[in-house]
């Protein structure tokens, strides 16, 4: 048995599960090609594995054991990636996802290395348009990683923040899911389950899109909305009961 949660195929699927585990045995080798990139290449191409892995298994409905483990070695590994000083990201989104895992899967020595990572190895933009467009989302993840360091957060802050994401010139992507976002790390300080399970619904929903009709139709990112879920993680930490029921927020990983 398998999830349908995006347009791949059955037998594609499977050939792709197969030759990830080839390609995993080939880079784990002693003399294999992998290891003469650096560190932070060998960590870069061992978390793209460990996640295409990771999340083909929860598709295919493997045992949730090996799904957790490989995720947490993906979260560790893209983690080890953000925290190298070289090449920073040029879109905050590929450290979401490596903070996501960490939180979700990882050790907590994994999460102290994500909060430690430098805004400058998050996200570089090329110029002040990529600036203004991926603001929010900086902000968003400052507000996370401030959360997780000390439980709280500055919600006048954040308030301002979501308050931006509704502005006539906001990024249509600011205006529904990194609002949902703000909203929802607001509401998990202030214990505001509805609020709280109202934002995941709708990180739920648009993922669920994109997913079945967007850029995530062919992608493994399809499989498990990391956003919602390290935020359900954090809800679920202050003791809130998530009401949100969709394969593509697996609860019973966490």
């Amino acid at each position: 048995m398998s999830l349908k949660l995006n347009k791949v195929e059955e037998k594609i699927q499977l050939e792709a599960i197969a030759n990830d585990e080839r390609r995993l045995s080939k880079v784990l080798a002693p003399d294999s090609k992998a290891r003469g990139r650096g560190a932070k290449g060998f960590s870069s191409v061992l978390g793209d594995i460990y996640f295409e892995l990771g999340t083909a298994y929860y598709q295919q409905e493997r045992e949730n054991k090996t799904i957790r483990e490989y995720l947490a070695l993906a979260g560790h590994y893209l983690t080890e990636k953000s925290a190298y000083p070289s090449e920073p990201a040029t879109v905050p989104t590929e450290f979401e996802k490596a903070l996501a895992l960490a939180v979700c899967f990882g050790t907590k020595e994994d999460v102290a290395k994500a909060l430690s990572v430098s805004n400058d190895y998050i996200f570089t933009p090329t110029d002040d348009e990529m600036r203004r467009h991926y603001q929010l989302s900086m902000d968003y993840l400052h507000f996370v990683r401030a959360y997780l360091s000390s439980s709280t957060v500055d919600l006048n802050k954040v308030e301002a923040a979501i308050k931006s994401c509704k502005e006539a010139n906001a990024w249509k992507l600011d205006a529904v899911q990194t609002h949902a976002k703000l909203t929802a790390i607001a509401a998990i300080v202030k214990s505001d389950a509805a609020k709280w399970n109202s934002a995941l619904s709708i990180l739920v929903a648009e993922h669920k899109e994109e997913s079945i009709r967007g850029g995530y139709q062919r992608l493994n990112l399809a499989f498990i909305a990391l956003p919602a879920l390290l935020l359900a993680k954090l809800g679920i930490a202050k003791t809130m009961t998530c009401s949100v029921s969709s394969p593509y927020l697996p609860l019973s990983l966490l």
